[in-house]
């Protein structure tokens, strides 16, 4: 048997499936079947989608993809109003708790203005791309560590 390290010859979505099939699998089998449910909010004005949320749950948590806001329509308020609105979806959904990565270029600081903790974070090149991974907890008894 010859075994050898490439680069996948098929396309990423393709690749991305095999792989997700392959844990997901294992997953299942071990008891803990995977809930990656879509977690999608817009902010709307005007009728025009001006922000947006996105994140999956996994297992009893909620983890967050983007929080993006249009450039015309940042400094008013639309992300926070979006973090409040996904925490008290969450809430009604029964998740336990929320987390995000966020560079330091990016809003560290807006996530911990609303309550989110800093649980780890990745240096080691220039200090904008600090990585900073942080949490919330929505159900009593959730910790974050």
């Amino acid at each position: 048997m010859t075994t050898q390290i490439l680069p996948p010859t098929e396309d990423e979505t393709a690749f991305h499936t095999r792989l997700y099939d392959w844990v997901s699998d294992h997953a299942t089998a071990s008891g803990h079947p995977f809930d990656n449910t879509p977690f999608l909010l817009e902010l709307r004005e005007d009728g025009q989608c001006v922000a947006g949320f996105e994140g999956y749950r996994l297992f009893d948590w909620l983890f967050v993809r983007y929080i993006a806001v249009a450039p015309h329509r940042r400094g008013r308020g639309h992300g926070a109003r979006l973090v409040r609105a996904a925490e008290d979806k969450a809430r009604a959904e029964g998740i336990t708790g929320i987390f995000i990565d966020s560079y330091a270029f990016q809003a560290p600081e807006f996530y911990e203005k609303l309550g989110y903790t800093v649980f780890g974070t990745l240096d080691g090149g220039p200090p904008a791309r600090r990585r900073s991974y942080l949490a919330k907890a929505l159900a009593p008894g959730a910790r974050i560590d």
